[in-house]
């Protein structure tokens, strides 16, 4: 079976005088089990969505001339755990973060950092290697507990620990050098009336971050 895929939220920075990345986002949409497109029809209960992350280098981009590196990460399971999906409304995903929206930071101290994540769980760094683009650390390919978990990465945003289905997107960071702080903007809430934009900010890259009424929402 070919699979689908659609390409998602391309992220572009200037490395240095001679080199610009491209952070972009692969989903591929069928079912896990079958490999059959995801519909109602083909529903094997089992996963569909899986994200992946790559990165791609040019030195120019006004030539529109990219090197594709490659994979960077994916949305990282549990190691046998949430493998079976009930239904096509149960979204108690099989992972912990989506991979796809990636927001690329380089801090003052000349950190490459990755903030990643999209509806499951929320949020999490990454924090990257500068000469190759790619994490610092190697994923696993599983994950057993999130103290596991956060050896190779942080999360730094959730709406609510307990729920890996909450309505947040599209993490976006921008370090502000007069006030020593990281914002961390995104997209709340689903796509139709409720949706809006929100900042939350942290004096670390990796958090916590605080809501404007002081709250810690990277715990």
């Amino acid at each position: 079976t070919i699979p689908t895929y659609v390409y998602l939220a391309p992220c572009v920075r200037r490395v240095r005088s001679d080199l610009y990345r491209m952070y972009y986002c692969i989903v591929v949409d069928n079912y896990i089990k079958t490999g059959k497109q995801n519909t109602a029809a083909n529903f094997d209960n089992s996963w569909s969505e899986r994200a992946f992350i790559g990165v791609m280098e040019t030195s120019n981009t006004a030539s529109n001339k990219w090197v594709d590196k490659g994979f960077v990460l994916c949305s990282m399971s549990d190691k046998g755990k949430n493998w079976t999906r009930s239904s096509t409304n149960d979204w108690n995903a099989y992972f912990r973060y989506n991979a796809i929206d990636p927001s690329f930071i380089i801090t003052p101290e000349g950190e490459h950092w990755l903030i990643y994540g999209s509806w499951h769980s929320g949020f999490a760094a990454v924090q990257l290697d500068p000469e190759t683009g790619k994490t610092l650390k190697q994923m696993p390919p599983f994950y057993t507990s999130l103290t596991e978990l956060n050896k190779v990465m942080k999360r730094v945003y959730t709406r609510d620990v307990n729920s890996r289905w909450q309505g947040a997107e599209a993490p976006e960071v921008i370090y502000n050098p007069a006030t020593g702080y990281y914002y961390l903007f995104m997209a709340y809430d689903g796509l139709e009336v409720p949706y809006n934009t929100r900042v939350v900010r942290s004096k670390n890259i990796d958090g916590p971050y605080y809501s404007k009424s002081g709250t810690n929402v990277t715990i």
